[in-house]
């Protein structure tokens, strides 16, 4: 019998969703092999139908609102084991942790004099809005270029403007490190990447007198 339907208030199942439930302290799929089942249904934010109603298929369909599961009393997704006429369940939808990175255009640049320059521009594309930045390695490729650099930095492009303007947001920054060394910047503070295109920049600061 199905126990009851579950809801979401800010994003419909993904394409690449899947159900996983928490028992024996870890996360394991939805057991389906036996009565057990896991329906889906169009609905709307915060609005499903009842239990039971027609409107609820098998599986999980994209862009549904509603979910539905059907759970036996001691059964494989019943996480006590028991069956005590109580079931205990814990679970959700989880979608995959993917993050891509790009290169962005950016114009040819020389250290030439003091100021901030761009260097690179990037940007990381991510469809889960779960997976965050730590930090990144970066490596100095540029020969024959003596002009002293202050610091490196790591600036979120706000404005996806390829500048670095007082809208942007560094995240990290570290001395400079030439010569074809490849160097670690740690991120002040874990950045959590937002679903879609998150465009970055790494920026070389010249001091005065360089």
């Amino acid at each position: 019998v199905p126990l009851g339907t579950l809801s979401s208030n800010s994003n419909p199942v993904a394409a690449s969703a899947f159900y996983r439930q928490y028992a024996q302290m870890q996360w394991l799929p939805f057991d389906a092999s036996g009565s057990d089942e896991l329906a889906s249904a169009d609905g709307s934010a915060g609005a499903c139908p009842a239990p039971g109603a027609n409107a609820f298929a098998a599986g999980l369909q994209t862009g549904a609102w509603c979910l539905q599961l059907t759970l036996t009393d001691g059964g494989p997704n019943d996480s006590d084991g028991v069956a005590d006429g109580v079931i205990r369940h814990a679970g959700g939808l989880a979608v995959p942790v993917s993050v891509r990175t790009a290169g962005l255009p950016n114009p040819e640049v020389r250290l030439s004099g003091p100021g901030s320059i761009v260097v690179v521009r990037f940007s990381l594309q991510s469809d889960s809005g779960d997976a965050m930045l730590r930090s990144i390695d970066i490596q100095s490729t540029v020969p024959g270029d003596t002009t002293p650099v202050e610091r490196v930095l790591l600036v979120i492009d706000t404005n996806t403007d390829g500048r670095l303007t007082t809208t942007d947001v560094t995240v990290a920054q570290g001395s400079f490190v030439s010569g074809g060394v490849t160097q670690m910047l740690v991120l002040d503070e874990p950045f959590a990447i937002p679903p879609g295109e998150t465009q970055m920049l790494i920026v070389l600061e010249v001091p005065e007198g360089g």
